[in-house]
C-alpha cells in the first residue's frame, strides 16, 4: 500500500510538473525569439529567470523518474532498506525544487509585464503565470498526498501507531 501510495504521489508530481514545464518553455521561447530582448534588460532578465526555471524542471523530473522507477524495481523492499530518511530527504528536496521553480516564474513574469517591450513576446507573461501557479500548486498535492500515505500507513493492521491496541475479543480483568 505504501509503495503504492508514493508511485502514485509521484507520478501525478510528474504530471503537474510537466504541464509547468510546457508553459515555463514557451514563455521562454517566446522571450528568446523577441528581437527586444537584446536591448531590454526585462526580458533580458526574465529570459535568464525562464532558462533556470526550464532547467531546474527538468532536473527534477529526471530525479523523480528514477526515483519512481527504482521503486518499482526494487519494490517495498527498497524502503525499509534506506529507512523513512529516504523518504523525507525525497520529499522535502521535492518541495524545496516546487518552490524555487514557482518563485523563479513569478521573478520572471514580474519582469515580462515590467518591461515596455512586453506586447513582442506575445503570451509569455500569462504563460510564465500558469507555470509559476500550477508549480506552488503541486506543494499542496504532494502534502495531502503524503499524509494519506502516512495515516494509511498508521492504520490498524499495520506496523504504525495502533500496533499497541488489544484485539477486541480482549476481555480486560
Amino acid at each position: 500500500m505504501h509503495t503504492i501510495s508514493l508511485i502514485f504521489i509521484f507520478i501525478i508530481v510528474i504530471i503537474i510538473l510537466v504541464i509547468s514545464l510546457t508553459y515555463a518553455t514557451d514563455a521562454s521561447v517566446a522571450v528568446g525569439q523577441s528581437a527586444a530582448r537584446q536591448t531590454d534588460p526585462d526580458l533580458s532578465a526574465a529570459y535568464f529567470y525562464l532558462t533556470w526555471t526550464v532547467s531546474i524542471l527538468w532536473i527534477v523530473i529526471s530525479l523523480i523518474i528514477i526515483g519512481v522507477i527504482a521503486l518499482i524495481i526494487f519494490g517495498p523492499e527498497f524502503l525499509p532498506i534506506f529507512g523513512k530518511t529516504l523518504v523525507y530527504l525525497v520529499l522535502a528536496f521535492m518541495v524545496i525544487a516546487i518552490i524555487v521553480v514557482g518563485v523563479i516564474s513569478s521573478i520572471a513574469a514580474f519582469h515580462i509585464n515590467r518591461s515596455p517591450e512586453n506586447s513582442t513576446v506575445g503570451s509569455a507573461d500569462e504563460d510564465a503565470i500558469i507555470a509559476a501557479v500550477v508549480s506552488l500548486g503541486s506543494i499542496g498535492l504532494v502534502g495531502v498526498g503524503y499524509a494519506i500515505t502516512w495515516y494509511a500507513n498508521k492504520a490498524p493492521g499495520s506496523d504504525g501507531m495502533y500496533d499497541n491496541i488489544p484485539p477486541q475479543d480482549t476481555v480486560y480483568q
